[in-house]
């Protein structure tokens, strides 16, 4: 028997905080807030209810463990218009996440997830419910005429529903709603076609609901696909992963199972009709059929499916003129015949509903596009006038395929045949099973099914019917609880039983002979034995005790842990099971290993069974032997010490390492307690000082054992030290000689005598295992311990001596003598993986870095997860050769018993950087490391010798990786800039989609401040103490007038006060006239343009802003120099061109794109020009577009356009900018040429231009004219201005 966790009162927590929450007075409050231009139809259907299935009082549990972490429990609880989601429980106090209230009451509360696709298109999109997105988790509230859907990212959205629900399932990142079907359809059952579906889908708030439809047959081309539309059949459970769903069917009454997965658009073509469609209005489509679909008529599935004919599918109507919607609500329900015609559009505040979505029949099949558009496309292309027009059928989302079928049942059952309760659950050696309980029969059918070897698709086996009132998984312990006939909970795993569960904290009163009702046992209720209930006079408050006293009726004395210790039955479980006889009435809320019992009073109780074990090196010596030995025995193996370790009464000072082997070895056969190791354990345990409760004898009767034990005890030596002062004789030990010590030979008939070699081995690769994680070094000796007396029994030499070289004082370990004889060793079976020399994983790794040939290591799938990441990383690093071949293949060797299936795995190196024969080896080795999932921490947790070479490799990688990696490979070498990098530029297709409406009008504003493109992210890496580049950027902008804050005293006039604002404002723009030149440093190229946008340039703003009217403040009353802003202008245009940045793309016709739209040119655009000039894009510019802008004659252009081209051919002595910059420079003309009309600046501009393109060359003619230059009077045809 196994003890549970005392039963404590359980209550739904949203139970009691409904009590303080305020309701639907809140939700009144706010619908009167809000506008009254009309109540929206979907609201006002909201309070119209055709059938009463509102459920009064709800709850549903799962698990929130995380990451391996212990986790606790998620509730979610409905009542009335309420949904109350609450957390907490084991780890940490219970607490409400969120709280909803609805107008209507709430039918169903489920969890569920959603996708936002990356694209919105189907094209490439495979059959998988998995979509390339962000994934959603929300939940759905379900009310008679709508679902609303709450996102844990704070996103609201209202689904209208065009019918009556039913029921509502979670799918793979979506939502399956089962129609009600009306009486009148039940008894006026439409034929064929004229049958409405059942079953809608939807995969997303924003989508339509969509009918699912079924697709049956065995190949490919006899399979048939259609609407389902069999009233008969009805959803009782649907799963994630696997997809699957389960229906029952109440004529045949038979359950079927089904795999969902996104239907293909030829598949909704044909099942909504629009092929026979477009082959009536064009031939010449007809002529190519659809591949994989076939047109029958007949159906071999329990589904009914809907045919193709136009005329009668239920999607769609067809009319000689456009029916108005009025019409349409008029002549047609609602609920029934307007499913397909709800709007892809709605938002969530609802404000209309289109009923239908018409649409002219096109020459050409819709494309794929918009067969998954989130916006109704309404097409309008008329072939000719007298054309017919149709409604546009809504394409089916989600398709079921057949799996199996469970054999027809005589009679038949109908509705009482269907599962009250359906769960998968897997057993401990990982096998999987479909669990459904049909209460009618009182049967838990269990259906046993995996995975084929590609993984496509699944296999069903037999059904194993167990006899229950009542069942629920226990995922984390693979187990199964199940309520027996006699109401007694009992423990299976898959279909074989473990044990009985006792469950203390139980009250007595509500166990009364009215409580059993009519079909309980009968109990033995007079009956004088100590476990038995007994009738008394005494009240009923009186008789209000717990079962929690009853555990001092059972022995504090352990039970023998040998091979023939009966755990599974005894009588004293029998008499503990009469005690809970017809107690029990249900079991519900199962998660993880806790679960709640409900008793024949009503009242609910929530307890837990205790987990597998909780020392690590016990989980993985189990897990060894899972892999190692054939399933049957491992599962035997996990069910006697899961029972032998929490078996009621078991509490001792023994760890759970000492149970655990003296639990092994009695499987083995060895006699446990005349082995030395284990009275060597035993002793220490008592020593131990946390020993919880004293550890009784199983015998009263001494032996002459005790009186050796005393003489040997620390105990007498000290007393023998003293006993001469008492004048005490020696004590003489008994003798033995003569006595023959009694002959101890192993049980050969034990369950695992013949799998010890296999087991040692095992055991063995573990204990290498163990090497690899430091945090595991004190318990290798506990391991060594009992591989030394395996390896000793069974003559391994090899396997003892690498023992003692790790742990030198088990050369004087004595084992005593042996119980396995040569007899013995002949009868055991010695698998074919089993080598002579021990594996030892430093020794073979020591090996590898001196080049030597090594064998493969072996390694156990799943269990020596260490040992094979290391072994394949030191293989990667030390290949000199590179490349992208899986080399660490070669040394590994996987070690499983016969019928193991090898677990698939999706690492491949050749993924991670293929076709990048650049790579080294250090490269390869941390994008491995990244594929294997390992962190930081797992390296730290390897020894440092082993580690050493591995975190070499990322000390190589880490000063300059390739741009290339993901987001989890800088992580491993330490970059954490790098990494928030990729995770920034991952975001921006996402922000894309979502706002793909504003793209047009975010390219068309011009940026603020010139600064808006930084990346503000990066920068909050590199300096995250402070906000020194919030405030630079606001010292530099200019692009907003500034502040004038000025307080006009008594004395001073309005017009004197007016000058002195404007003097103030004057000193002000002195600033701010200088601040380009710092923005241009500041910003220096940080840009990439677009080649279809022009540069924004940022205002130079010289006006301000005179509080508190905000007046507009300018320099028109006071005398400023002329022209002040004139080079402000031209610096502001080379900081924003400055930002450009060189690795951009920029050629001539975007240069000249950029040209101001005016006829004029601007100081800006020169200073543009000059800016291109000096990064180096000014030389693209065609010699046609310089020639037209020196035309121009402005000034400002000529001197950025010669400054610019002089930067971008500066020391190259380029002829034609020579002879360009030559032009304007008289020193250079011939003596007989005509003098031009150059500006002065222009001149000067000229002039350091040469300087420019000869810099650096030595050029003695050049050199000479320039300096001849200096002092010259540059003469002056024009004003500048």
């Amino acid at each position: 028997m196994i003890a549970a966790q005392p039963a404590e009162d359980f209550e739904p927590f949203g139970k009691g905080h409904l009590s303080i929450h305020p309701g639907k007075i809140q939700l009144q409050i706010r619908n009167k807030c809000t506008d009254d231009h009309g109540i929206p139809l979907v609201k006002a259907l909201r309070e119209v209810s055709i059938q009463e299935n509102v459920k009064k009082e709800a709850w549903k549990m799962r698990s929130s463990r995380q990451d391996g972490s212990p986790g606790c429990d998620e509730e979610l609880y409905s009542k009335d218009t309420t949904v109350v989601w609450s957390k907490g429980g084991q780890t940490e106090v219970r607490g409400v996440i969120k709280s909803f209230t609805v107008d209507s009451p709430v039918q169903e509360a489920l969890w569920c997830s959603f996708v936002l696709p990356d694209t919105l298109s189907r094209e490439g999109a495979g059959t998988d419910l998995d979509m390339q997105g962000e994934v959603e988790e929300a939940v759905c509230v379900v009310e008679s005429m709508c679902a609303s859907i709450y996102t844990t990212k704070g996103r609201e959205y209202i689904a209208a529903l065009p019918f009556q629900v039913s029921g509502a399932w979670p799918i793979k990142n979506g939502v399956l709603f089962e129609r009600s079907v009306s009486a009148v359809e039940h008894t006026s059952p439409k034929r064929g076609d004229q049958s409405l579906p059942v079953l809608f889908s939807l995969l997303h708030p924003l989508d339509e609901i969509s009918p699912v439809i079924s697709k049956t047959g065995g190949s490919a081309n006899l399979s048939k696909v259609g609407f389902v539309t069999d009233h008969a059949q009805h959803v009782v459970f649907t799963n994630e992963e696997p997809s699957l769903v389960m229906t029952y069917d109440t004529v045949l009454g038979v359950h079927s199972v089904w795999k969902a997965r996104r239907a293909k658009l030829e598949e909704g073509y044909s099942a909504s009709g629009i092929i026979d469609t477009m082959s009536s209005l064009h031939p010449h489509i007809a002529t190519t059929p659809l591949p994989g679909v076939s047109h029958s008529s007949s159906s071999h599935s329990k589904f009914t499916i809907s045919g193709h004919s136009p005329s009668l599918s239920p999607f769609r109507s067809y009319s000689s003129k456009l029916l108005s919607p009025a019409f349409q609500s008029r002549t047609q329900s609602p609920s029934l015949s307007q499913m397909a015609t709800l709007s892809r559009s709605q938002s969530p505040s609802i404000s209309s509903i289109n009923l239908f979505r018409h649409q002219t029949p096109s020459p050409s099949l819709r494309s794929p596009a918009a067969g998954l558009s989130r916006t109704p496309l309404s097409h309008n292309v008329s072939l000719n006038d007298s054309c017919m027009e149709y409604t546009e059928p809504l394409l089916p989302e989600v398709c079921l395929d057949y799996l199996w079928t469970e054999t027809s049942n005589i009679p038949r059952e109908g509705i009482l045949g269907k599962a009250t309760k359906v769960f998968l659950s897997t057993d401990i050696c990982g096998q999987q099973y479909l669990c459904f309980l049909v209460a009618n029969k009182r049967q838990l059918r269990c259906l046993k099914f995996e995975e084929s070897n590609d993984r496509s698709q699944l296999i069903f086996g037999t059904v194993s019917v167990i006899q229950a009132r009542d069942a629920v998984p226990l995922q984390t312990l693979n187990m199964l609880l199940v309520l027996d006939m006699n109401c007694c909970l009992v423990l299976y795993t898959g279909t074989t039983k473990v044990n009985k569960v006792h469950v203390t904290g139980l009250p007595v009163s509500s166990l009364s002979l009215s409580s059993l009702g009519p079909g309980r046992p009968s109990l033995p209720f007079a009956s004088p034995h100590a476990g038995g209930l007994m009738t008394s006079s005494r009240p009923a408050s009186a008789m209000d005790a717990r079962f929690g006293d009853e555990v001092s009726l059972l022995s504090p004395v352990p039970t023998e842990l040998d091979e023939s210790s009966q755990l599974l039955e005894t009588s004293l479980t029998d008499d503990f099971s009469l005690q809970n006889a017809g107690f029990i009435t249900g079991i519900k809320d199962a998660v993880d290993n806790r679960f709640t019992l409900e008793v024949a009073s009503g009242n609910l109780y929530r307890t837990m069974l205790p987990e597998m074990t909780q020392s690590p090196v016990v989980r993985i010596c189990l897990n060894a032997l899972k892999h190692i030995l054939p399933k049957d025995l491992a599962t035997q193996i996990c069910i006697k010490w899961y029972s032998t370790h929490n078996s009621p009464g078991s509490t001792t000072g023994q760890s759970e390492w000492s149970m655990f082997i003296q639990s092994l070895l009695g499987m083995m056969g060895y006699d446990v307690g005349k082995l030395s190791l284990t009275r060597q354990m035993d002793s220490e345990d008592s020593l131990s000082p946390v020993v919880v409760a004293k550890k009784l004898r199983p015998s009263d009767q001494g032996s002459d054992d005790d009186w050796e034990y005393l003489l040997n005890s620390n105990h007498h030596k000290v007393v023998s030290l003293s006993q001469h002062t008492f004048g005490l004789d020696d004590v003489d030990r008994i003798s033995t000689a003569g006595v023959v010590p009694p002959t101890c030979c192993i049980n050969t008939s034990a369950l695992l005598f013949t799998h010890i070699p296999a087991i040692m081995y095992g055991l063995h690769l573990v204990y290498e295992e163990l090497k690899l994680n430091r945090l595991y070094q004190e318990h290798l000796e506990e391991v060594a311990k009992l591989l030394y007396q395996l390896s000793s029994d069974l003559q391994c030499k090899p396997y003892v001596d690498h023992l003692c070289r790790d742990h030198g004082h088990l050369f004087s370990m004595d084992t005593g003598p042996s119980q396995v004889t040569q007899a013995n060793l002949k009868q055991m079976h010695y698998p074919s993986y089993l080598t002579s020399d021990a594996p030892s994983i430093h020794g073979w790794l020591y090996d590898m870095l001196l080049g030597i040939d090594v064998p493969p290591y072996p390694f156990i799938p799943e269990v020596t997860v260490k040992a094979h990441n290391v072994i394949s990383l030191y293989a990667v690093l030390l290949n000199k050769d590179g490349g992208s071949e899986p080399v660490w293949e070669k040394y590994i060797r996987r070690v499983a018993a016969a019928g193991h299936r090898a677990p698939s795995t999706n690492v491949s190196l050749s993924k991670s950087f293929a076709g990048v024969s650049t790579s080294t080896r250090f490269e390869n080795t941390v994008l491995f490391m990244t594929e294997l999932g390992m962190t930081l921490s797992d390296i730290e947790s390897l020894p440092c010798g082993v580690a050493l070479p591995l975190k070499d490799a990322i000390f190589q990688c880490r000063q300059d990786p390739p741009s290339d990696w993901s987001e989890k490979a800088y992580i491993l070498i330490e970059r954490e800039d790098l990494s928030r990098q990729v995770q920034l530029a991952a975001q921006v297709p996402l922000a894309g989609i979502g706002n793909q409406e504003t793209q047009g009008s975010k390219t068309a504003r011009e940026d603020e401040d010139g600064m808006d493109h930084l990346d503000k992210e990066l920068l909050k890496i590199r300096f995250s103490e402070d906000h020194r580049v919030q405030e630079v950027r606001r010292l530099l902008q200019s692009s907003k007038p500034v502040r004038v804050s000025l307080t006009q005293r008594p004395e001073v006039s309005d017009h004197d006060f007016i000058e002195e604002q404007e003097r103030y404002l004057y000193a002000t723009c002195v600033r701010t006239m200088a601040l380009p030149v710092g923005r241009g440093m500041f910003t220096l190229c940080t840009y990439c343009p677009v080649v279809t946008e022009t540069l924004p340039i940022p205002k130079l703003c010289l006006t301000g802003r005179a509080p508190p009217r905000n007046t507009t403040v300018d320099l028109t009353h006071i005398d400023t120099p002329a022209n002040m802003n004139a080079w402000p202008l031209f610096h502001n245009g080379v900081a924003a061109g400055l930002r450009i940045a060189n690795s951009s793309q920029v050629d001539s016709t975007w240069i000249v794109y950029n040209k101001p739209k005016s006829s004029e040119l601007t100081n800006e655009h020169a200073g543009f020009l000059m800016a291109l000039g000096l990064n180096g894009h000014l030389s693209n510019l065609a010699t046609a577009n310089i020639h037209n802008y020196l035309c121009q004659g402005q000034d400002m252009t000529s001197v950025g356009m010669l400054l610019g081209i002089a930067a971008a051919k500066r020391g190259t002595m380029d002829n034609a900018t020579v002879r360009l910059l030559s032009i304007h420079v008289f020193a250079l003309l011939p003596p007989t040429s005509t003098e031009l009309d150059i500006p002065h600046t222009v001149q000067v501009a000229a002039v350091l231009g040469i300087g420019l393109v000869y810099q650096k060359t030595a050029h003695r003619h050049v050199a000479e004219v320039l300096l001849g230059e200096i002092g010259t009077v540059l003469v002056q045809t024009k004003p500048l201005y």
